[in-house]
C-alpha cells in the first residue's frame, strides 16, 4: 500500500514537470488524471465506510468444551460499489481469565449484497466467550487508501463443561424427606402411598399387600409392590472461586464445574434428585436449586458459568453457614480449589450428614499439605483428570 502511494506521488510530480516542459493538452490531461484519481478513491473509501453494516451471530447460545463452534460475521453492503479487499481482526476471550486471542479474516464484499462469513473457534475450557471485532479494514480497488470500521461490535457464547462417566455409590440413607412426592421408576420400596407394580403371590409376601379386588378377577393371589421414595437430602456445594490469576485459573475453574456436572449427572442417572448450592455474584447471595432432571441442571450450569465470580475472596462456606445455622442431609459434597482447616471446620461443625466429601481441585499434580480429617472424605482432583479421581465416590 505504501508502494502504491509512492508511485502516485511520483506520477503526480512527473506530471507537473511534464506540464512545465511541454505545453501540449496531453500534459494537462495527465496532470488532472493523476490528481483526480486519488481524490476519487478517497471519496470511494469514505462512502463505503458508512455504507457497510457489520455484525456477529451464532447459531447456538452454548457450545461444548473442546468442540469447534461456528461464528458468523454478517456484512451488508448498501452501496453500488464493491469492496475488493477487506480484512477483519476478530478478538475472543474467555471471561474467566480475560486472556485475548485473535483470528484474522480476508474477504471481498459484493455491492448491494448481504453476505455471511463463517469461521470456527474452539475453547479448551468452559466459560463465557466474548467475541468482538478489533476492526474491519476496507481497501479501495488499487489499495491506495484504507479505512477502519466496525470497531468493538460482538457477541457472546457460553462453553459448557463436559461430564465424565464414573462409578460411584449412593448411600441407602435413613434421611428421607417425608414430604417427598418423588418415587423411583425402577426400584420398589415400602411406601404405601403409591403402587410400584404387581406380581403373583410368592412365599414370604405379606398378606396385607394382597390386592383382593384384582386377585378375585385373576383367580389367584396378586400382591402389590410398593414404591420407594427418592431421597432429596443430597447436597452438592460448589466453590467457584479461583481468584489467583495464573496459568491454573481456567483449568481449575473448568475442573470445578466439570466435577459438579459429573456428580450431578451421576446422581440423576441413578434417580437421585439433589440440591446444588453455589454463590451467585449477580444477586450477591447463594443460589440453591433442586435438580431432578437434566434440563434444570443444564440451565443451572449455564447460569453458573456466565455469572461466575472467580475473584470473590471470602470463603463461601463461611459466608453460607453464617446465614444457615446447620444443615441435615444424607450426603454433603463440597467442590473447591482449597482444602484448608477452616473449610473442614465449617463442614464438620455445620453439617449433620452420614457422608461428608471434600473434592479438592488442584491445578497441578504436586502433593499438597492437606489437613487430616476423620469425618470428611477428601478426594484430590488434578485439573483435567476427573474420572479417575472421583471414581468410586460415595454420595
Amino acid at each position: 500500500m505504501l508502494i502504491m502511494k509512492l508511485l502516485f506521488l511520483i506520477l503526480i510530480i512527473a506530471s507537473i514537470f511534464f506540464r512545465i516542459l511541454y505545453i501540449w493538452d496531453f500534459s494537462i490531461v495527465l496532470l488532472v488524471i493523476s490528481c483526480v484519481i486519488p481524490v476519487i478513491f478517497l471519496i470511494w473509501i469514505l462512502y463505503l465506510k458508512h455504507s457497510l453494516k457489520i455484525g456477529f451471530s451464532v447459531s447456538e447460545m452454548t457450545a461444548e468444551k473442546g468442540q469447534p463452534f461456528t461464528v458468523s460475521l454478517n456484512i451488508e453492503n448498501k452501496s453500488i460499489f464493491p469492496v475488493p479487499k477487506a480484512e477483519a481482526v476478530i478478538e475472543y476471550q474467555n471471561m474467566i481469565n480475560g486472556n485475548v486471542n485473535e483470528v484474522e479474516l480476508y474477504f471481498p464484499v459484493q455491492s448491494r449484497n448481504v453476505q455471511k462469513i463463517d469461521f470456527q473457534l474452539t475453547s479448551k475450557f468452559c466459560g463465557k466467550i466474548k467475541i468482538r471485532s478489533g476492526f474491519v479494514m476496507i481497501y479501495d480497488p488499487i489499495r491506495l487508501f484504507k479505512a477502519k470500521t466496525a470497531r468493538n461490535i460482538g457477541t457472546e457464547i457460553t462453553v459448557m463443561p463436559a461430564y465424565q462417566e464414573i462409578n460411584g455409590y449412593i448411600l441407602d440413607s435413613c434421611c428421607i424427606d417425608d414430604e417427598s412426592t418423588k418415587f423411583s421408576q425402577t426400584k420398589s420400596g415400602d411406601d404405601p402411598s403409591e403402587v410400584f407394580d404387581f406380581h403373583e403371590y410368592q412365599i414370604g409376601d405379606k398378606p396385607s399387600r394382597i390386592h383382593w379386588k384384582l386377585s378375585s378377577k385373576k383367580d389367584e393371589f396378586i400382591v402389590k409392590d410398593l414404591s420407594m421414595p427418592i431421597s432429596e437430602k443430597t447436597i452438592l456445594f460448589a466453590d467457584t472461586r479461583c481468584y489467583e490469576n495464573s496459568e491454573y485459573t481456567l483449568p481449575v475453574f473448568d475442573t470445578i464445574m466439570e466435577s459438579l456436572m459429573t456428580l450431578s449427572v451421576f446422581l440423576l442417572e441413578n434417580e437421585h434428585p439433589h440440591y446444588i448450592i453455589c454463590y451467585n455474584s449477580k444477586i450477591k447471595d447463594f443460589s440453591e436449586i433442586y435438580v431432578d432432571d437434566i434440563k434444570i441442571l443444564h440451565d443451572f450450569i449455564f447460569s453458573a458459568v456466565n455469572d461466575a465470580d472467580i475473584k470473590y475472596k471470602e470463603n463461601p462456606l463461611k459466608k453460607f453457614f453464617e446465614s444457615h445455622s446447620g444443615i441435615s442431609c444424607s450426603s454433603f459434597t463440597c467442590i473447591s480449589h482449597e482444602a484448608d482447616a477452616e473449610a473442614m471446620m465449617y463442614i464438620n461443625q455445620c453439617v449433620a450428614s452420614e457422608i461428608k466429601n471434600l473434592v479438592y481441585v488442584s491445578g497441578d499434580s504436586k502433593e499438597k499439605d492437606i489437613p487430616d480429617s476423620d469425618e470428611i472424605n477428601i478426594l484430590t482432583v488434578t485439573a483435567g483428570k476427573i474420572a479417575s479421581s472421583i471414581n468410586g465416590i460415595e454420595l
